[in-house]
């Protein structure tokens, strides 16, 4: 613990500071929109998991695997575990859920069956990308108003992230009063090292400005506490 006069103080080796920085947390979530395959839920936006995790494709001669910077290419491009495969995401539920003379022309590889072949995947996406079949999908899903719920949701993981964002930075100076053996605070918490230092870090940058003087005090007392117990446990671990 790091607080006042006569409080023991929490040094943290500079070594070990990358542990707490790499701690992050990491959510997906989605709301049902349509079916792609039978049953299958799509969800907001197009599911790009760790690549590691698509099944990779074997040759008499090669083994090929699914290449991360294809979802950064094709952002449209949805995994699905159900099949094993990707799926267009927008061809997917646009042909799920309407009646369309050019169904029968859409490739049922990127609608419903799943694509998987990595050997001809920089081909057969380009010739996705360029269809009519596409193209209409993709305008529909533009010209579509985005439901309450999406929005909603929308809004949500934008405060959570800067949330985030903010805390962290927090976190940030919590850490660096701590690894110098400084106290948090003096006589006054406003005039104490932690405010301070929060107040020039806070300069020129607007979000944290406006954190810091929200109705929620992410500098507390229990707060400092509760951030140098995770990070000592980090330390332990």
């Amino acid at each position: 613990m790091a607080t006042g006069q006569g409080e023991c103080v929490l040094i943290i080796p500079s070594s070990r500071e990358s542990e707490f920085d790499n701690e992050r947390e990491s959510s997906q979530a989605g709301e049902n929109e349509g079916t792609g395959k039978e049953g299958e839920e799509l969800g907001l936006c197009p599911n790009h998991p760790n690549v590691k995790v698509i099944p990779s494709q074997t040759l008499s001669n090669r083994i090929l695997y699914f290449q991360e910077k294809w979802f950064k290419d094709h952002t449209w491009l949805h995994y699905s575990p159900s099949v094993k495969g990707v799926l267009c995401f927008y061809c997917a539920k646009y042909f799920a859920a309407q009646k369309s003379k050019l169904a029968s022309k859409a490739d049922s590889a990127f609608v419903k069956t799943g694509f998987n072949n990595w050997k001809k995947a920089l081909e057969k996406c380009s010739v996705h990308k360029d269809s009519q079949c596409h193209k209409l999908a993709v305008m529909t899903r533009i010209q579509e108003p985005e439901p309450v719920n999406v929005q909603l949701s929308r809004e949500l993981e934008r405060r959570q992230q800067q949330a985030r964002r903010n805390l962290m930075k927090i976190a940030g100076g919590v850490r660096y009063l701590a690894r110098q053996g400084l106290a948090f605070r003096g006589d006054q918490k406003e005039s104490g090292n932690l405010s301070q230092l929060l107040k020039y870090k806070a300069t020129g940058d607007a979000e944290l400005t406006s954190w810091l003087k929200g109705p929620l005090d992410f500098t507390s007392p229990e707060l400092q506490n509760e951030l140098l117990k995770l990070m000592a446990n980090t330390i332990i671990k």
